[in-house]
């Protein structure tokens, strides 16, 4: 793992030299509107170099991860730009138009362009932790332990990442193994191993699942609950809420999940407004084809496309996580 992490850092270099290289070449023909478009470019590709550099030193799972999720999720949106700008037709905007008349400019802007879909694929495919094994006599009884039928040494699932992670796993109700990747977490594939239990256990027991971590556990989460019932308590100035309403144990569910509850709305929120974005590109090509008989604007065509397909994907996954 620790060379595939090398691997992605030493392509991230190479956009620092590209990004720096095309900065240089926008001072020497005294561009201002292209300076500060590289100069960001350089900005970005030296925070996502050090990143990627600092995970290669990183050995506890939580840094790890949290390292290589900052990572896919910064490049997808640099591809997403970088890909959006490339597919466009010719612009007469003074900053396209500026890119599209300097040909050194444009070969950089691609070269740039596939530096980052190489890092993007590496970083999604990367894993966020080692496969582990933890023994089922530790937590479960003598009785259970000798009815598993499942021998899978990877008998371990759980979250890795400290924060947002954490918050969306139990908020779906899921875990995933932790040899997964940022991919595997996007399409669901880390419940394929629970799903194939069905077919090659003899039987379905609570020892045969995969062993959750402590967060996830009804002991952790019971002790959680009682904290809080004992430090959360509603007061808006004098006023407080009398006993048995109802308003101090809301009060607490908010406190105790708040972290989710935002999560939810923010979601909820993107979902609701890429839901109209596949038809807006739907009446755009449509429009295209109306005007366009000749097809002397195809790329206008290819950008309605690609924009469909990437707003549909994007819509699903928001809603698959609601």
């Amino acid at each position: 793992m620790r060379w595939w992490k090398a691997l992605l850092s030493l392509i991230l270099a190479f956009a620092v030299v590209i990004s720096t290289v095309s900065l240089g070449w926008s001072i020497t023909k005294n561009d201002h509107m292209n300076t500060a478009i590289y100069s960001l470019h350089l900005f970005f590709a030296l925070y996502v170099f050090l990143i990627s550099a600092r995970s290669v030193f990183q050995v506890t799972t939580d840094d790890h991860s949290n390292s290589i999720i900052h990572l896919a999720a910064l490049l997808t949106v640099a591809l997403l730009l970088l890909g959006s700008v490339a597919i466009l037709p010719k612009s007469p905007h003074p900053v396209a138009a500026s890119i599209d008349d300097e040909p050194v400019l444009l070969r950089l802007w691609y070269a740039l362009l596939g530096i980052y879909t190489v890092g993007c694929v590496l970083a999604y495919s990367t894993s966020l932790g080692p496969p582990l094994h933890y023994p089922p006599s530790a937590i479960y009884s003598e009785k259970t332990v000798n009815s598993i039928t499942n021998m899978d040494e990877r008998n371990v699932c759980g979250t890795t990442g400290r924060r947002l992670l954490c918050a969306l796993s139990r908020f779906a109700l899921i875990t995933y193994s932790l040899d997964t990747s940022p991919w595997g977490m996007l399409l669901f594939s880390y419940t394929t191993k629970i799903v194939w239990l069905g077919n090659i256990a003899e039987s379905l027991d609570i020892g045969d699942l995969p062993i959750v971590p402590r967060n996830m556990r009804a002991t952790y989460n019971y002790a959680r609950m009682k904290k809080a019932l004992r430090d959360f308590k509603l007061k808006i100035f004098s006023w407080s809420p009398a006993q048995g309403t109802g308003w101090n144990l809301g009060w607490r569910l908010i406190r105790l999940n708040y972290v989710i509850f935002l999560i939810v709305l923010a979601l909820a929120l993107v979902s609701a407004v890429l839901a109209y974005a596949p038809v807006l590109f739907v009446q755009k090509f449509i429009h295209y084809l109306e005007v366009d008989h000749n097809r002397e604007n195809k790329g206008w065509g290819w950008v309605y496309v690609v924009g469909l397909f990437v707003t549909n994907c994007l819509h699903f996954l928001s809603k698959s996580f609601l």
